[in-house]
């Protein structure tokens, strides 16, 4: 007597006709590789979905580094911290990771000019021993940076932390015992560019400030110790910074947009016996409601016209008004 023969489920369906569950079923008598050959745009949209996903949890530019959780772009040299989406710099200063500023787009305009002028003071400035040592001065040198931006990408810096629109103007006088003016023209801008370089977050007026004088030192130091004689006025987004070094000084107007041309409110500074740098900050609040003037002077003046000086301001006004 022969025992039965015990079926199985798939084998009981195909005796009746019927077909077998696999893998590849979708549940409606369908196999799903027959689907993908008679409509394969069903199939496209999950096979973009498997593509683009590990895209997007990595940015173009960004590679894994030595910190869990974190990208680095090297050509950038930022970091991208997963979790939160924020953007750092490494502070080799402070050993330290630091967030990184995004500089805006500022709704003002930045124009400069340069003009050279004889000596306007009188007296004891205007006798022929001090003429006869300013024909010896040599003459005085302008330096002019449009474009701040520009100019750091052309030294492979990155300025993308600094408001726009961004740009320096420097004046750069001659005296016995200072640095010549060829010298310092050829080295104080690439100097400048380095210090605002180096630090990618937010840069308060003072540190601005801080910048230009520590650049007019790093010129002394490549030349031997002789102090540059320059003025330098910076313009980042909405705020001017000027810094003037001995023998310079630096004169900040504000004036209305439209009505008196008289200034609304002015600033003046020099360096004091023993002070190697003064420096004054100014915010441009409304760019359609004042504008600032700023006029660097090199040479031998007073604070302003009544202790027998020069008024910088009312000198250089009729050459900016051309």
């Amino acid at each position: 007597m022969m025992n039965p023969t015990v079926l199985t489920a798939g084998q009981e369906r195909e005796q009746r006709g019927g077909f077998i569950l696999g893998s590849s079923w979708n549940g409606k008598g369908t196999h799903m590789w027959r689907l993908k050959q008679e409509k394969p745009e069903l199939f496209e949209r999950q096979e973009q979905l498997v593509v683009a996903k590990p895209a997007e949890s990595k940015p173009p530019g960004f590679e894994p580094c030595h910190m869990e959780g974190w990208l680095y772009n090297k050509e950038k040299a930022v970091f991208l911290e997963l979790s939160t989406g924020r953007r750092f710099w490494f502070d080799e200063v402070g050993r330290m990771h630091r967030p990184l500023r995004e500089g805006e787009v500022r709704p003002v305009a930045f124009t400069c000019g340069a003009v050279a002028m004889p000596s306007l003071t009188s007296g004891a400035a205007g006798s022929g021993a001090s003429a006869k040592q300013q024909q010896q001065q040599p003459a005085p040198k302008h330096i002019i940076i449009s474009d701040l931006h520009g100019a750091a990408k052309a030294l492979r810096m990155d300025f993308e932390h600094l408001d726009r629109p961004a740009g320096a103007l420097a004046l750069v006088g001659g005296s016995q015992a200072g640095a010549p003016p060829e010298a310092v023209a050829r080295t104080l801008p690439e100097k400048l560019l380095r210090r605002l370089a180096a630090f990618r977050g937010d840069w308060s007026d003072e540190m601005l400030g801080g910048a230009i004088a520590s650049a007019f030192a790093d010129v002394a130091g490549g030349l031997g110790g002789l102090a540059p004689t320059a003025a330098v006025v910076l313009v980042a987004g909405q705020r001017v910074v000027a810094a003037a070094s001995p023998g310079t000084r630096l004169v900040i107007c504000a004036h209305p947009a439209s009505g008196s041309s008289e200034p609304v409110a002015s600033a003046s500074a020099a360096p004091k016996p023993g002070q190697p740098t003064a420096t004054r900050c100014r915010k441009v609040v409304d760019a359609s409601a004042e504008s600032l003037l700023v006029a660097l002077a090199v040479g031998e003046f007073g604070a302003d016209a009544g202790d027998g000086g020069v008024d910088v301001a009312a000198a250089v006004a009729p050459h900016l008004a051309r």
